[in-house]
């Protein structure tokens, strides 16, 4: 049987510990979405996702209503395993059958022209395409953050400290392709930190205290799409979450979620306007949020969201609406479907309707 290893980082409300290796047939996911059966106005790119419907996980491809899924190849690890290329004509995922064959592939969007790029069977989550399609930037468990050119030539470790928190986090490109911010360890916790494409130029941009009864941890860097402000996952001395945003060199950080009771993930909608992340009230679960990138008007847009079962969300590239996962509660726990919703909290519709795993959505790039 195939097994996904979710590497969860231990949250408020989650006893799940980090580095649990589940069996996808046994996955235990509880989410529901708004207005299930309303039907999804969703045209142009098309969505990517991983799958389990033919036994081992596998890449796939769909219009962005959800109709004619591919399969594209076989992938290795679960959640931000895969990155499609700024033109939206490929994918680069982890793959591989055995020890001996893994490693980072490219793929054709159609499945045509695999090619290996890098051979490794000690790769984790992170795989990042540059948003100027030149490079690509990946992990390697207990080696760290590195980088190489888009052919597999030329690669360089940016990062030795490179902390892979959970699954959901990975290296984050400015938009010009420059500089990639990340979680590194040079302070003996995690902090943010920002190097330049080719490994010079490392500069911290986070400080947080660690003479609390709880130290602060800074992780899952977001990017904001003029290149000015990096939003990022803040744990505080108290233990609990909020979502930060600071300029790039280090200076006027914010708290976003300061009326809320928790923030996490924090991802950008295109325009840089406004901000997706999860949250949760009351003691109930977790559930995905949007607001204004000043962090004013936050509106909860799902009900009954699980945070485990997808914790990255992907926002479509004209910004109208995110795609994430629930587990449809008339299907059973150990099904997950991949889901859309308006930004609004409206429109909720189920995109990959199949009685079988469907999870890490991304939409195609704007063509």
């Amino acid at each position: 049987m195939y097994h996904i290893r979710l590497a969860l980082a231990v949250r408020p409300g989650n006893a799940l510990k980090q580095g649990l290796v589940v069996t996808v047939g046994a996955l235990l996911f509880a989410a529901c979405g708004k207005d299930a059966t309303a039907p999804v106005a969703v045209s142009g790119p098309e969505l990517a996702f991983l799958s389990l419907r033919t036994g081992d996980l596998s890449l796939w491809v769909a219009n962005g209503d959800g109709s004619s899924a591919t399969r594209v190849a076989d992938v290795r690890s679960a959640d931000l395993s895969f990155s499609w290329s700024p033109d939206g004509q490929n994918i680069a995922f982890e793959g591989g059958s055995d020890a001996t064959s893994y490693g980072i592939y490219v793929v054709n969007v159609d499945g045509t022209h695999l090619r290996l790029l890098t051979a490794s069977s000690n790769l984790t989550w992170g795989l990042a395409w540059s948003p100027d399609g030149a490079k690509i930037a990946f992990a390697k468990w207990y080696e760290g953050l590195f980088v190489m050119n888009a052919d597999g030539t030329g690669q360089v470790n940016l990062a030795s400290d490179f902390y892979n928190t959970s699954p959901g986090e990975s290296p984050a490109w400015s938009p010009d392709g420059r500089r990639i911010a990340f979680t590194g360890m040079d302070g003996g916790w995690p902090d943010i930190y920002v190097v330049n494409a080719n490994g010079s130029g490392r500069t911290r941009v986070t400080y947080g205290q660690h003479g609390c009864p709880v130290p602060e941890e800074n992780s899952v860097p977001a990017w904001s799409p003029d290149g000015t402000t990096i939003a990022y996952e803040h744990r505080t001395c108290q233990a609990t979450y909020e979502i930060h945003g600071i300029n790039v060199d280090g200076t006027r950080e914010v708290n976003l979620t300061s009326n809320q009771p928790s923030g996490l993930y924090p991802t950008w909608s295109p325009d840089g306007a406004q901000i997706a992340f999860w949250s949760f009230h009351d003691g109930g679960p977790y559930e995905i949020y949007v607001m204004n990138a000043d962090g004013s008007s936050p509106v909860p847009i799902t009900i009954g969201a699980d945070y485990d079962a997808c914790r990255h969300m992907s926002w479509s590239p004209d910004g109208t609406q995110l795609a994430y996962c629930v587990t449809p509660t008339d299907q059973g726990s150990s099904n997950v479907e991949v889901y859309a919703v308006g930004v609004h909290g409206t429109g909720t519709g189920d995109l990959s309707n199949h009685p079988a795993v469907d999870l890490s959505p991304v939409w195609r790039p704007k063509k």
